[in-house]
């Protein structure tokens, strides 16, 4: 049983991702595919038997002549079906570029099926969002996050980094055993706020309040007392680690497109540099506390990454108790 100063009203849990069902062949499927060789044999029978038959010794009706057509009008012979049939192509055309690509698979507890998404992909920042989770193609077995996967991504065009599908995902390296007890948390938060751009037409947001954050996490009865006692001691807060941090963001940044890859990207740019993302084992990222602002930037009131660093949360829930993704 949990101490008596664990808050039920603090549950902290992650959304269900889906599990794809792989494709599986019927049972029927070989005897489906005999039928049309069997009806290509019969009418071959048929047409065998139709010319084998004796002519009639009744002579024959006397015929009408026709006008002849010019080659121009006069109708095609028709065209006799190809055998075997072509296979269609699988996967099907995408209009874009097939190209292969490797990272971490990780899942992010989108609202309200998650999404797949492929990170570090080729040892660079960059990350590709996945249309579902991947089957391994020697096994047919879904690909759980935190393995290092090999896939080709079919792109709609030059500049998306959304695949449209994806095949031959195969796993280079297996993921890590994950470590659940006797951690200790090292998390930077990052108080996300945006400034207006001159010469631009958007409007600056105010974030959320440094203090408050702060205090949301070391004050009595905050986050670091709450792990630490539902935990048994197990997982705590590096108290003197832990940072948080205003970060002023120019409003061109997420004007056009805004989504947490471009919050992300944008806080690490303007982060200053005597803070050092690399001694952190937890990045959280608290949007500014405008609703406009997190409906086109993050529909959903926290999400994480399974298994990753970095979080995001609006900043009207960050006191009220978010859902952290460790």
């Amino acid at each position: 049983m949990a101490p008596a100063n664990c808050c039920p009203r603090w549950t902290f849990r992650l959304l269900p991702y889906p599990w794809q069902q792989p494709f599986r062949a019927s049972e029927h499927g070989f005897i489906l595919l005999l039928v049309p060789l069997l009806a290509t044999l019969t009418l071959a029978l048929v047409d065998g038997a139709l010319a084998a038959t004796p002519t009639s010794p009744l002579s024959p009706l006397p015929t009408t002549s026709q006008p002849s057509l010019p080659p121009s009008e006069a109708p095609l012979p028709p065209s006799e079906p190809s055998w075997p049939p072509s296979e269609p192509s699988w996967p099907p055309s995408s209009g874009g570029a097939a190209i292969t690509i490797r990272g971490k698979l990780l899942y992010r507890t989108t609202w309200p099926n998650g999404t797949w998404l492929l990170s570090s992909v080729n040892g660079t920042s960059t990350s590709y969002t996945l249309p579902y989770q991947p089957i391994e193609a020697r096994s047919g077995n879904e690909i759980p996050p935190g393995q290092y996967v090999n896939l080709t991504c079919f792109l709609p065009n030059d500049i998306t980094t959304m695949c449209s599908n994806i095949t031959n995902a195969r796993i280079y390296l297996a993921a890590a055993p994950m470590i659940a007890t006797n951690v200790t948390l090292r998390v930077l938060v990052m108080v996300v706020s945006i400034n207006k751009t001159p010469g631009r037409r958007c409007s600056a947001v105010k974030g959320a309040n440094v203090t408050q954050i702060k205090d949301a996490f070391l004050g009595p009865g905050g986050y670091a007392d709450f792990f630490e006692n539902c935990s048994y001691g197990r997982m705590v807060f590096d108290r003197q680690m832990l940072t948080v941090e205003p970060i002023v963001i120019p409003c061109i940044e997420t004007n056009l497109q805004c989504t947490p890859e471009i919050i992300s990207n944008a806080a690490m740019k303007y982060l200053p540099q005597e803070i050092s993302t690399g001694e952190y084992s937890h990045l959280l990222y608290v949007f500014p506390d405008d609703k406009e602002f997190g409906n086109k930037c993050n529909p959903s009131p926290g999400l994480g990454e399974v298994p990753g660093p970095n979080s995001w949360y609006w900043s009207s829930h960050s006191t009220t108790g978010p859902q952290p993704s460790w």
